[in-house]
């Protein structure tokens, strides 16, 4: 350790730590400013490079919980096989009625199922055959794995199969927005069974609630690829579309016709799935690289041992008062001005994109974060990383000494035998995630990256080191 030259008055907070802030700017996304000023107190400051531990472990689960889904099957960087699948509810909405529904020549002449999609990972040219399932009952939750969503093909019903190549599909241009729709026919019966509900004594009142519309007219649609592979496509909404005609009053030879649409929503229930193939060769040891594979199957842990730790509480002082305030760490002494670099080491020819942005947050809290109703960063818990310059080959945290200033309060103790000690570890995990900016006011929404990415991160022990500021107020 080294003994700064002067007193430290850096800052933001006085004696405590400063709120993370974000912005929608895409090089001011993560907190900033974690420093101490104490107006009127002294601080000095002993700086300490500790070395993190890296691992590549395995993730089973996929925490994004948004209404975009990945349909199709490619072999990604590793060479494995990815799939994905799809369960996806349709809307319902109080008082549907069909046009026309007491004549008695209304026909259901047509029913197709929609794919709307606005982004492509592979080859748009292949090819994959598509099938789509009445579920056998509805799903009750909204959440997304990455394994298999074959267990619901039990008991379903095939509706409707197609083959779908990305470069055939219909544009759709919005401005300057570019998106596709894929068409795969149904059973026409589909139809006319809604038809017939909306004239049900019975079921027609199921469509004024959506629990009742799951479970007594629809409950749901199970998307999943059956043979070929190439692309993986992300889907942005599906539609059901009935199409039905009555003869023209004033042309009896002719028809009109009319179609009535359902749609998913953030509302209803869903599932997707993303099996990740073989990652055995990612998650093996190794003293190059670790890695980072998504969404879900792989990702790096960073760890601070217990005797990294250690080394830090070598400069907190010796408490003067017994027993020792709870918040003597972090208040009478603290960490400060820790910057942290994820290094990118790319393999040569890689094909699968890098993410823009990297959340980094303790291991036991990642399901905790994008379980919440909103994935927020919030200061000493989860740290948003710049925008992924490729000139820099690094994705960038800004200061995460509160994260471990936290870590060591919570764990640490002190005895006037041995001093200052821990047994906890700390255990921090990366996720790639998306990033869209909410309005003016600067803030920004987070979520968990659907579309597949792939990182190589170095491993050296250079790359892996951070020096943090550790900080003593003495009072004047």
């Amino acid at each position: 350790m080294m003994k700064l030259a002067s007193a430290l008055y850096v800052g933001l907070l006085s004696l405590g730590l400063a709120t993370l802030s974000t912005s929608c700017a895409e090089d001011n996304l993560s907190g900033i400013g974690e420093s101490i000023q104490p107006n009127r107190d002294k601080v000095t400051g002993l700086a300490t490079t500790i070395t993190f531990d890296a691992t590549t472990v395995a993730t089973p689960t996929l925490y994004t919980d948004g209404t975009t889904s990945l349909l199709g099957t490619l072999i990604d960087e590793t060479g494995s096989t990815v799939t994905g699948e799809f369960i996806k509810q349709i809307r319902t909405a109080e008082g549907v009625a069909f046009e026309e529904a007491d004549n008695a020549q209304l026909t259901i002449d047509s029913v197709y199922f929609r794919i709307y999609s606005d982004r492509t990972e592979g080859n748009a040219e292949s090819q994959i055959k598509v099938n789509v399932y009445k579920l056998a009952q509805p799903v009750t939750t909204a959440g997304t794995s990455s394994q298999t969503l074959g267990q619901y093909r039990t008991g379903a019903t095939l509706l409707g199969s197609a083959t779908i190549q990305p470069s055939a599909g219909t544009l759709i241009q919005q401005n300057s927005k570019r998106s596709y729709f894929y068409t795969i026919p149904l059973d026409v019966s589909l139809g006319k069974h809604f038809f017939d509900a909306t004239r049900s004594a019975t079921l027609k009142s199921a469509f004024n609630s959506q629990s009742r519309f799951d479970r007594e007219i629809f409950p749901g649609f199970y998307v999943a690829p059956v043979t070929g592979r190439g692309f993986l496509l992300e889907v942005t909404e599906v539609a059901l579309q009935i199409h039905y005609s009555v003869p023209n009053k004033e042309k009896p030879a002719e028809r009109v016709k009319y179609v009535k649409t359902f749609v998913d929503t953030k509302l209803t229930s869903r599932l997707n799935a993303l099996s990740s193939g073989d990652i055995s060769s990612l998650t093996a040891p190794s003293t190059e690289y670790s890695y980072v594979k998504g969404p879900a199957g792989v990702t790096t842990k960073y760890t601070l041992s217990v005797s990294e730790l250690q080394k830090l509480l070598a400069s907190a002082p010796k408490p003067t008062t017994t027993p020792v305030p709870s918040d003597f760490i972090g208040r009478a002494w603290m960490l400060a001005d820790a910057n942290f670099s994820v290094k990118v080491n790319s393999p040569e020819g890689q094909r699968t994109n890098q993410p823009d942005y990297l959340l980094l947050l303790p291991s036991d809290k990642v399901t905790e974060f994008f379980s919440a109703d909103v994935q927020a960063v919030q200061s000493g818990k989860s740290y948003l990383s710049k925008k992924y310059a490729a000139s820099d080959k690094a994705y960038k945290f800004n200061n995460i000494a509160r994260i471990v200033t936290e870590h060591l309060a919570k764990y640490a103790t002190y005895s006037a035998a041995t001093g200052w000690t821990i047994s906890t570890p700390l255990e921090l995990s990366l996720v790639p995630v998306s990033v869209t900016s909410s309005g003016s006011n600067g803030s920004a929404s987070i979520a968990e990256l659907i579309r597949p990415s792939f990182l190589r991160l170095s491993k050296a022990t250079t790359d892996l080191q951070v020096s943090f500021v550790s900080v003593q107020l003495q009072q004047q």
